[in-house]
């Protein structure tokens, strides 16, 4: 059964080997975008791959349209196939910031169709607190091909955020 939630330090701990479990580190800092892929490279979880908020999970091609605007499917698929994902694989994703970058990843796994998929509870920091091992070594793995279809309900943009803002029970009360 797919986790598609949260998964536990010790779930991951008994899975780091196997093969249908792909381990993203989606370590972000916004103040200083280039903290995410020097903290993986100084050490991460083993097997884990490098996400990056800037390069994989935004769109930078248009101007105006906020600091990381959703890319299109067909890009997000392509990061995600180059990181080894596809139908049957297991996403767990950790950040360092209390999951606040990993659910993006989540989130974008799940608007692409892809459900199993689950943020580490605690992220590297629970990790490292229960004395677990973290590495440099770059893991080797394999591309994938990785088949979006995108489910638009669950996108919202600016404009069907400005005409439902005054409805009642929309966002916070």
């Amino acid at each position: 059964m797919p986790l598609t939630t949260l998964v536990s330090t010790a779930e991951l701990a008994l899975h780091l080997d196997h093969p249908a479990w792909v381990i993203l580190d989606c370590q972000h800092d916004l103040m200083n975008p280039a903290f995410g892929r020097a903290a993986y490279t100084q050490e991460h979880i083993p097997g884990a791959r490098f996400i990056s908020l800037d390069d994989d999970l935004a769109d930078h091609a248009g101007h105006g349209r906020g600091r990381h605007p959703l890319p299109p499917p067909a890009a997000l698929a392509a990061a995600f196939s180059r990181l080894g994902m596809d139908a049957d694989k297991q996403a767990v994703i950790y950040d360092s910031a209390g999951g606040s970058y990993a659910v993006r990843a989540w989130w974008c796994l799940r608007w692409l169709g892809h459900h199993a998929a689950a943020v580490l509870d605690g992220g590297i920091p629970q990790w490292r607190a229960e004395g677990r091992a973290l590495t440099a070594a770059q893991p080797a793995w394999h591309a994938a091909v990785f088949k979006a279809q995108a489910d638009e309900s669950m996108r919202v943009d600016s404009a069907a955020v400005r005409a439902q803002i005054s409805a009642p029970g929309f966002g916070i009360n």
